[in-house]
């Protein structure tokens, strides 16, 4: 077991923006429904009972690596990356298909006016 604050020691508290929770609370709200006990499995549970069957076989049980310490990211920033939000280069919108069809006809009109 480790204390709670050398896990999360390096995390900056703070507030989250009003959108965010307005997001979560919507997932949460889509997510939500009836809870049927007998259909969840505990992962957890089921590794510790067969780790217990193989000390109980008499088998050398080694603990696993610690994890690596995951990078902590700002989603925020990461989704307006993402949508070319942040100031960088954005693709060109691309020709919808109604345009495409009335450009040829401009040209055939001004021809006509030649």
């Amino acid at each position: 077991m480790r204390a709670a604050s050398d896990v999360f020691g390096d995390i900056k508290a703070a507030k989250p923006p009003a959108q965010m929770v307005e997001i979560a609370s919507k997932i949460i709200d889509q997510l939500e429904g009836p809870f049927d006990p007998s259909q969840f499995t505990d992962r957890y549970e089921d590794a510790l009972r067969e780790l217990i069957k193989e000390k109980e076989k008499g088998h050398t049980i080694t603990a696993p690596e610690e994890p690596k310490e995951a990078e902590v990211i700002d989603l925020m920033d990461a989704l307006k990356r993402s949508l070319g939000q942040s100031g960088g280069a954005r693709r060109p919108p691309a020709r919808s298909k109604a345009k495409a069809r009335t450009a040829p006809a401009r040209k055939t009109a001004a021809k006509k006016r030649a």
